[in-house]
Order: C-alpha cells, then structure tokens, then sequence
C-alpha cells in the first residue's frame, strides 16, 4: 500500500462541555500516530490565540512564523 503524502486537517472540534479534558489532545495524537509517517501535515484553522496555542502544543509551526509560505483563494 502506497503511503500518503499530505494529510489535510480541517479543524479539531470538540463540545464546550468536553473543552480543557484532554479530548482534543487525545483526537489530535490518534491522528498523528496513525499518520506518523505521512510527510506534510497541512492545518487550516481560524487564527484565534487559544486555536493556534493548542496546534502549536501538537508540533504544528504556522507558516506565518518560518520558511513556508501559505494561499489560499476564498469566496464571500
């Protein structure tokens, strides 16, 4: 079987009544221990200081912040 290379991550959403158990860190670790060696890992999230806190706590970097460089073309 041929592996991936990029896996694409929309968002991980968890309910407000489930928020700060470790829920979202437990979905998020599944996922990349599972996709341990698929290359690019791609994340498209909102920027919001406790999103980016959260992705930055899991190893992702936004592209803001180094060497790559990030497009995107949105419709209204």
């Amino acid at each position: 079987m041929a592996t991936a290379i990029r896996l694409f991550i929309q968002d991980i959403l968890v309910n407000e009544a489930y928020q700060n158990q470790g829920v979202g860190s437990a979905l998020m670790q599944r996922m990349l221990d599972k996709y341990r060696d698929v290359r690019q890992k791609v994340l498209l999230t909102i920027d919001e200081p406790d999103v980016r806190a959260f992705y930055e706590k899991h190893g992702f970097k936004s592209c803001d912040k180094g060497s790559l460089v990030a497009f995107a073309k949105l419709h209204a």
